[in-house]
């Protein structure tokens, strides 16, 4: 050990010498200087030769006070912790109760000494509210900048029996970016009537200054929510992936997709209620080297949960029916191929669907100009699963039919929906492309037509009334003689009352037409970034 310790700590052991020496020093002895001579001959101890380390540079630079002194945080970046500490509750869901937890304290002590970590009740009683009204006045002047915006609403019912309702307003800012905020999430206790739903709506948007600017207003089927919209005067937009659920929902009710569902339902609920089974079905995936994956339930309310929970079946399929064998076989019903051959057929014909409501789930990419084009992809789907796939199991071919019987029922008059088909004619990567009925093409263009006619003919007024304007000036007293004001009048006169008689709506049609013939942009590109 003492070996060991030299060669790695050198210089730990020099000073020590170097220590003991200087203390214990006191001349050389008798015995020492008379076996002086033979010392050359003695055998090198572990230590000789062992280079002392270089000296350590000695700061000459005099240490301030200040050093020593803990510099305090000024009111700008205190203010940004707190806000920083805020967003770190609202964005993770946490509770305000964190901030009194002594762990957390310790830990932001450590990360800044001089930083007071704020109590529970002026987080809640002034931090919280601080942020809100900050938040609450971007989004204001974000609403007061822009001229038309689209509102969405939802309700639902907690955990705990209360109905809440949330209005959600999404725009395009002037620098063309899509943003969204929420005005409002309230719990509501009044009963959900058209009349009071319609009185929430108004109130809201009146609150934020919208009310003359909203273009529509997206919401589910509910009857109650579309009869208050209709009360309010707004255009009604159903949602587009609510709809694929009510499709999807009335398909997986035909008799032997039912059956299915509720049989693998009961082997989920098995494995889920019983710890003993799940750790059976682990080692068994381990055994066959098979990734470990648990069983996913499907949810009522939603169908993609129904995919998901078919999807993860065929994943586990191997080492699922092996365990139900084993040591289940009286408990619950296995599956078998037949089974397999169904789940499979039905994961094939819904991908596309799953894949669709994720696309149209998106917050942060155009939606409205895809509706069209991904509902008339869908029913193509379909028709050609069926054409294609004659021997696929009875089950699987009746859901096919039903998807697309419920497909056409919903959407074969999607393209007369004036707000789909104007924002699919405004996409710079569909135009004419995006439709299928050439009638429905020239409907959305000449209705384009006539509203870029009024904003012709509007542009045109206020041009007249800007200051500087020959028209302008003449509205005015008379009192000025400036002799090229009077040279130029007649000629004046003549050009303005040309441009005023110039028909707006030829206008709008060269507009409309330069627009349609610019190429086609990729399908994948910001459309917006077109109309930057």
């Amino acid at each position: 050990m003492y070996v060991l310790f030299t060669v790695v700590h050198p210089a730990v052991l020099t000073q020590e010498q170097g220590a003991s020496s200087k203390t214990s020093y006191s001349g050389p002895s008798e015995d020492q200087s008379s076996s002086s001579a033979s010392t050359s001959t003695a055998p090198v101890t572990p230590t000789e030769g062992i280079i002392a380390p270089l000296p350590r540079k000695i700061n000459e630079k005099q240490s301030s006070l200040s050093s020593f002194i803990r510099r305090l945080l000024n009111d700008r970046k205190t203010q940004e912790i707190h806000n920083d500490l805020v967003n770190l509750l609202i964005k993770n869901y946490l509770p305000i109760q964190l901030v009194d937890n002594e762990y957390f304290r310790s830990f932001v002590e450590k990360l800044n000494s001089n930083y007071q970590v704020r109590s529970r009740k002026t987080i809640a009683n002034t931090l919280l509210p601080q942020l809100h009204n900050m938040a609450r006045d971007n989004v204001r002047n974000s609403l007061d900048s822009i001229n038309a915006c689209c509102i969405t609403t939802d309700g639902w019912t907690s955990c705990a029996n209360k109905s809440f309702i949330s209005v959600t307003a999404h725009y395009v800012t002037k620098d063309i970016k899509m943003k969204s905020s929420l005005l409002d999430c309230y719990e509501y206790s009044d009963r959900h009537t058209a009349e009071n739903l319609c009185k929430e709506l108004k109130r809201i948007c009146r609150e934020w200054n919208i009310a003359n600017k909203i273009i529509a207003v997206a919401s589910d089927n509910a009857s109650n929510i579309v009869a208050a919209i209709k009360i309010t005067g707004w255009k009604h937009v159903p949602y587009f992936a609510h709809n694929l659920n009510l499709i999807i929902q009335s398909a997986l009710e035909v008799n032997g997709i039912a059956q299915m569902q509720n049989k693998i339902k009961k082997i989920v609920t098995f494995f889920k209620h019983s710890t003993q089974a799940c750790n059976k079905l682990t080692a068994m995936q381990i055994q066959l080297s098979k990734p470990v994956l648990s069983l996913k339930q499907d949810c009522i309310t939603r169908w993609n949960s129904t995919f998901d929970m078919f999807n993860r079946i065929l994943q586990v399929k191997d080492s699922l029916m092996s365990v139900i064998a084993i040591n289940y076989p009286m408990e619950i019903s296995n599956i078998d191929n037949n089974d397999i051959i169904i789940i499979q057929g039905i994961c094939n014909i819904l991908k596309v669907f799953k894949d669709v409501t994720e696309e149209m789930s998106c917050e942060k990419q155009v939606t409205a100009s895809t509706v069209i084009l991904l509902s008339a992809a869908l029913r193509k789907y379909c028709a050609n699963y069926l054409k294609t796939n004659l021997n696929a199991p009875p089950e699987v071919k009746e859901l096919g039919q039903k998807l697309l019987d419920n497909l056409n029922t919903r959407f074969h008059l999607i393209e007369d929906h004036k707000i789909y088909a104007k924002a699919t004619f405004l996409d710079p990567r569909f135009k004419r492309q995006g439709f299928s009925k050439d009638l429905a093409f020239e409907a959305a263009k000449q209705s384009l037509i006539a509203q870029v006619a009024v904003m012709i003919d509007l542009e045109r007024d206020l041009e007249q009334e800007r200051p500087g304007n020959i028209n302008a000036v003449e509205s005015q007293a008379n009192g000025d003689n400036d002799p090229k004001i009077s040279i130029w009048k007649d000629f004046d006169e003549k050009v303005g009352n040309l441009v005023q008689k110039s028909n707006p709506k030829a206008a709008a049609i060269i507009e409309v037409n330069k627009y349609i013939e610019e190429p086609l942009q990729p399908r994948k590109h910001d459309p917006l970034e077109w109309w930057t």
